[in-house]
């Protein structure tokens, strides 16, 4: 029997403020169905941080959530499912919590509630711009998503879209929901993209994913489109970041398959005459914040005015001084 949750919006809009900020408008029904499958289900949602036009930030039509009743009982957040549909979000708002809420720092989850899902399901997620100067080229027209965190099998997201009318496909899986909760000493991840011309595969893991995490990767790129611009059909690389706390640490080991020079001969232009002097500062300065070692080795060149098989560049940044070798 569904029951009409009119006099809890007041309340849970000012929970809502209270915390976030913004004010949460509830145009529609709110309600609450008991029985063996409980469910709340609100509509006409907007959450937006003011009262001028474009100040929307988040706008949904339907939400459905479906929790496990026993589990909630007990102090536990397990859901069975949660479903939304109809989804605006204005990405060139800001989003900025309360100035009243506590940002505290802590390692783990230890005093945070179990929350798993069996199933989440989000369509028709449209990203919006409000001020057109701040707008992307390169974000989605549309996006849906599909997504699981049951408390004893493997978290996985499924993200599908269209950019430029172009669709494409992302899968991310870690690790058991149970076994993050409790913060692990490694956390693994597996991702792949695809669109047309162009796969993307990373495989890896993060070890001390709450205290000081150390990021390992695996990656795989093969794009026919930079196959036909530059003659490099696939990349590889492996990765290793540290040390986001203090001074970071990075390493990278690109591997081409191939490069064909006849891309790159003849396209050097002379540089427009400026009135105002190119400054190199900027780039210096962010290379003065982290320590790096990178090596970079082509299979193959072609079309090289050298007998060149095989070509190894290596370089390392460490306290701000850069080597190349």
């Amino acid at each position: 029997v569904p029951v009409n949750l009119f006099f809890a919006k007041p309340a849970v809009a000012r929970l809502i403020t209270e915390n976030l900020g913004m004010e949460l408008e509830l145009s529609g029904p709110l309600r609450l169905r008991f029985g063996v499958t409980p469910a709340l289900t609100a509509s006409a949602i907007t959450l937006r941080k003011g009262s001028e036009p474009g100040d929307d930030f988040l706008t949904i039509d339907r939400v459905q959530v479906s929790p496990r009743l026993w589990s909630v009982l007990k102090g536990e957040f397990f859901l069975r499912g949660v479903k939304a549909e109809g989804i605006d979000l204005n990405y060139c708002q800001r989003f900025d919590s309360s100035p009243n809420v506590e940002k505290s720092s802590f390692e783990g989850f230890g005093s945070v509630p179990h929350i798993a899902i069996d199933h989440l399901s989000i369509q028709s997620i449209r990203l919006v711009c409000s001020d057109k100067s701040k707008e992307l080229l390169l974000m989605p027209q549309l996006l849906n998503l599909e997504a699981s965190a049951a408390l004893n099998e493997p978290v996985e997201i499924a993200l599908s879209g269209k950019r430029l009318d172009e669709p494409f496909d992302l899968v991310f899986s870690t690790g058991q929901i149970s076994e993050v909760l409790e913060n692990p000493s490694s956390l693994p991840f597996e991702l792949a993209f695809e669109a047309p011309e162009l796969q993307l595969g990373i495989a890896g893991s993060v070890s001390s994913p709450f205290s000081e995490p150390e990021i390992r990767a695996q990656t795989e790129w093969v794009s026919g489109l930079l196959e036909r611009h530059t003659g490099i059909a696939s990349v590889s690389f492996s990765a290793l970041v540290r040390g986001f706390g203090s001074r970071p640490y990075i390493e990278l080991d690109t591997g081409l398959d191939q490069i064909d020079l006849q891309y790159f001969v003849g396209r050097h232009e002379e540089p427009q005459t400026r009135d105002e002097t190119q400054s190199f500062q900027p780039l210096f300065e962010v290379l003065s914040r982290f320590d790096a070692r990178a090596r970079v080795r082509v299979g193959r060149i072609l079309n090289s005015p050298l007998a060149v098989d095989t070509l190894t560049l290596e370089a390392t940044l460490d306290d701000s001084v850069l080597n190349l070798d």
